[in-house]
């Protein structure tokens, strides 16, 4: 099922002006092949101010001043800046001239000048300053003459510098750093209600920085006719023990330890010529000891990690995501999120799903686990028919009716989850339909996530 891959690169120039709650914020959103991405959002999170990117990929935030009124580069009678030189006028003998470049913090950060000054007009390079040291786009320019200090509100844009405003009085200038350094915010990135990023926006940062974040593929099903769909109740080879039924777990991470095996991890498995009893033999060695004697996510992870180390390979991680106890390296989020999901079968990496499979009582809103059942993931961006980005596909080893199972995720709102003498919330919980239909209902509990490392 042939498909191109599309990922993207959000590149943000940020500007953040942050006195008296002005804010100026743009930039554009530009995929692999330097195309603009339409539909991104982007949202300083407490101010509220938000934009989504359109056909050019671009986007502009704004609350006071905002970058085009600022082009207007402004001269004072003592000081001009164009073209990357500041200019300034003396017009007595051997004046005392320094001139200091401030950060936002009040940090003095450059020397320009410091000397004395005969009449005339002098210039001094800001191009060094501009393009190697100056991470930020906010400054405070302090000429002393003669021991008397004026302070100037500036600017750096696209590499130009531009004076905004005089700051007559040290009160004035340290009002205005107090308030810079007060502003703090989150630029949130989304797209197709998924939250890639959450990007700290504060005196570190508010006004000049180039970000790039790579954006999830909007479509990832090129493996799924790569991993093995192997059937737990299978009867080949004499069959798993106990007929399979407790097996789950042990096949599904068998699919994707024979599609390691296959992409550089060859160690991984027997290599011979019947593929399928190589991967029956996975199942029979992963799922006794000392690897997955338990199939809770403690074992599961514990198991897999030995199985791997055995072999003699290292991963990069190997996570839990959801609700239950693991070893504290398998600690993941508290809940599997969207982003987690998609994130966990990109490049090396393979991933399964434990759902709690219950009942329902609507009258009490409370979910009851009836058993515990690992599938694999294998893809998304697929219902079966055509492209859709809400469906994610997997391999059940229960159910070998269908090669794949294309499913919706819904987010549960209120009720309870009671599972394993526990209570938990269900809010936050995905709720499956590919087994729509039936009586039960099969909610996400977590997925465990296993990256090795890339070429």
């Amino acid at each position: 099922m042939p498909i191109e891959t599309k990922s993207a690169i959000i590149t943000l120039v940020l500007f953040v002006f942050s006195f008296s709650q002005e804010v100026a914020l743009r930039g554009r959103v530009i995929d692999t092949a330097f195309a603009p991405v339409e539909g991104v959002i982007i949202q300083l999170k407490n101010i509220g101010i938000a934009d989504t990117t359109g056909p050019n990929g671009s986007f502009k935030l704004f609350e006071g001043e905002t970058v085009s009124e600022l082009k207007t580069n402004l001269s004072f009678p003592e000081i001009e800046i164009k073209g990357g030189m500041l200019h300034f006028q003396v017009s007595s003998f051997e004046e005392e001239i320094s001139i200091y470049l401030n950060d936002i913090t009040g940090r003095k950060i450059a020397t320009l000048i410091n000397g004395k000054f005969n009449g005339g007009r002098y210039s001094v390079s800001m191009t060094d300053y501009m393009k190697n040291k100056l991470p930020s786009a906010l400054y405070v320019l302090s000429i002393i003459r003669n021991k008397i200090a004026t302070h100037y509100k500036m600017f750096l844009i696209e590499g130009e510098a531009i004076i905004v405003s005089p700051v007559t009085t040290n009160n004035h200038r340290n009002r205005i750093l107090k308030k810079t350094l007060a502003v703090s915010d989150t630029l949130l990135v989304m797209r197709d209600n998924v939250l890639y990023s959450r990007i700290p926006v504060s005196n570190l940062i508010d006004s000049l920085a180039d970000i790039q974040l790579i954006l999830l593929p909007t479509y990832s099903f090129l493996k799924i006719n790569e991993f093995p769909n192997y059937c737990q109740l299978d009867t080949a080879y004499g069959g798993l023990v106990g007929g399979g039924t407790a097996e789950c777990g042990p096949t599904a991470v068998s699919n994707g330890i024979i599609w390691l095996s296959n992409n550089g991890f060859p160690n991984l498995t027997p290599r011979t010529i019947d593929r399928k009893k190589d991967q029956f033999d996975v199942i029979w060695e992963i799922g006794d000891d000392p690897y997955m004697h338990y199939r809770d996510p403690w074992g599961f992870t514990n198991g897999l990690r030995q199985f791997i180390t055995d072999k003699g390979y290292d991963y990069d991680t190997l996570l839990y995501h959801g609700p239950g106890l693991v070893w504290r390296i398998h600690r993941g989020d508290s809940l599997p999120t969207i982003k987690t999901i998609k994130e966990g079968i990109q490049d090396k990496n393979i991933e399964c799903w434990l759902f709690w499979i219950c009942s329902y009582n609507a009258s009490t809103d409370r979910y009851s686990n009836i058993v515990g059942h690992w599938v694999t993931f294998v893809g998304y961006g697929h219902d079966g028919s055509i492209e859709n980005p809400d469906y994610y596909i997997l391999h059940d080893p229960y159910h070998p009716e269908a090669d794949h199972f294309y499913t919706k995720l819904e987010k549960i709102e209120t009720g309870t989850i009671s599972a394993e003498s526990s209570i938990y919330p269900a809010a936050g919980h995905y709720k499956a339909n590919y087994l729509a239909g039936r009586t039960n209902i099969w909610i996400l509990r977590g997925v465990v996530v296993l990256k090795m490392p890339g070429e």
